[in-house]
């Protein structure tokens, strides 16, 4: 049946499926027959827990810190190419700011990194900024990260904070599924999680997805900054939902 449908996908857009690149993921009560056989009917290998797909982890399991990690590892091994080379101080801004930063804009649109990782991988940066690496390891870090992500004029550097910019990706992806409504994710997610209502009062629910409960942590930010445009009124709560410009009005 499933290749029956591949095949009828296939026929209807033109796209022909790579099997050598193709692999079966199998639940933990498969067994080993099963899994052959219908791999063998599939004419697809059977994929491993540690794949990626698109650069990024196919599955995550209980672990984040330890499966997203390989973010990290990019972002030490960049700065440690540029250890002992004679950089200005403007250098240091410009790597940091256009090709540090730039490291997790993928995963980060995508995944919600851990707390902790952010912190390692600001870390990371602040020692860069300040030439505590290799053999400056113990040098002085003379301001803190947060310090150092305050706009020039009011004395930081204006870099990024690593949590922040994350919410702020995932809230783009969010943004597409409120005003999108006819594509394909947004029918998806809404059929699944919100089926009864919209995306500002949906829950968790049972057995959420990890994707899922990444978008879901940007619901609280894109509702506190966002207002109904009341129009004729027809879906609007007007005693619930945010529909004035200001947050207290003086006529109620």
């Amino acid at each position: 049946m499933l290749k029956d449908t591949i095949e009828s996908f296939a026929t209807a857009s033109g796209q022909t499926i790579n099997h050598t690149k193709s692999t079966l993921t199998f639940s933990k009560n498969t067994g080993g027959a099963s899994r052959t056989t219908f791999c063998n009917i599939m004419g697809m290998c059977e994929g491993t827990l540690n794949g990626n797909y698109l650069g990024l982890p196919s599955l995550i399991g209980r672990n984040k810190r330890e499966i997203l990690g390989f973010i990290k590892d990019k972002v030490v091994g960049r700065n440690k190419s540029w250890i002992h080379k004679f950089l200005s101080r403007a250098g240091h801004e410009i790597l940091l700011k256009n090709v540090i930063q730039a490291i997790p804009t993928f995963a980060m649109s995508v995944f919600l990194l851990p707390i902790e990782l952010c912190k390692d991988i600001e870390k990371v940066m602040n020692s860069f900024w300040w030439g505590c690496e290799g053999d400056r390891v113990r040098g002085i870090r003379w301001k803190s990260w947060e310090i150092l992500c305050v706009p020039k004029q009011f004395g930081g550097m204006r870099f990024g904070r690593i949590r922040e910019f994350n919410i702020a990706m995932l809230g783009k992806q969010v943004w597409r599924l409120i005003n999108q409504l006819s594509s394909l994710l947004a029918r998806t997610y809404k059929a699944k999680y919100y089926a009864n209502n919209n995306f500002f009062e949906a829950h968790l629910g049972s057995n959420p997805s990890f994707i899922w409960r990444n978008i879901l942590e940007t619901q609280s930010v894109i509702k506190s900054r966002s207002r109904w445009r009341v129009g004729d009124g027809d879906s609007i709560k007007v005693w619930s939902d945010p529909w004035l410009p200001k947050s207290k009005c003086p006529y109620i």
